[in-house]
């Protein structure tokens, strides 16, 4: 009979223990709940940085591609026959007299073409010579002088130079 005025108590309470038990299930879903989103977040918190990564990669990739397109715009602007006559003008324009000024053969590389040229000329002085290198320096066509030699010229009574000069120059294919 003990058990009578237990389950009498249980009786009278019953409505609290129900919504007391209700809450603490409540709490239980939706604290599970919550550590699902929890880790779902992280998992798009994650992807975001690395889709950022991978647009800054991108936006890097076009950029580079975008000055690539630039400088071949630059260097492709040539032809043979113009690029000899700048060369003789610019050679003109210091003082210097040509004797030779030939194309070489084309080497090919794996992303452009080289143009090499042979030129041979003759300088009253260093400093035509000197002139002759700055200007072609600072000409918009890109020129590589891969050697010079300057000699005196053994038929001069004056100290002529002879001065052999070997350049080139690359267009990339497209």
């Amino acid at each position: 009979m003990e058990l009578t005025p237990l389950i009498h108590k249980l009786h009278k309470y019953k409505n609290i223990i129900l919504n007391i038990l209700v809450i603490v299930l409540a709490l239980v879903i939706s604290n599970f709940i919550y550590k699902n989103q929890a880790k779902a977040f992280e998992k798009i918190k994650l992807n975001n940085e690395k889709e950022l990564k991978k647009n800054r990669v991108l936006n890097n990739i076009k950029r580079l591609d975008n000055a690539f397109l630039t400088y071949k715009k630059a260097i492709n602007k040539k032809d043979v026959s113009l690029l000899i006559n700048n060369i003789s003008n610019i050679a003109r324009e210091s003082g210097l007299s040509i004797d030779l000024l030939k194309p070489l053969a084309e080497n090919t590389e794996s992303v452009y073409i080289n143009y090499p040229f042979e030129l041979k000329m003759r300088a009253n002085s260093y400093h035509e010579v000197g002139r002759f290198m700055s200007k072609l320096e600072s000409d918009p066509d890109i020129y590589i002088v891969d050697s010079m030699n300057i000699v005196l010229d053994p038929e001069s009574q004056k100290g002529r130079l002879i001065v052999t000069l070997k350049f080139r120059t690359i267009i990339i294919p497209d």
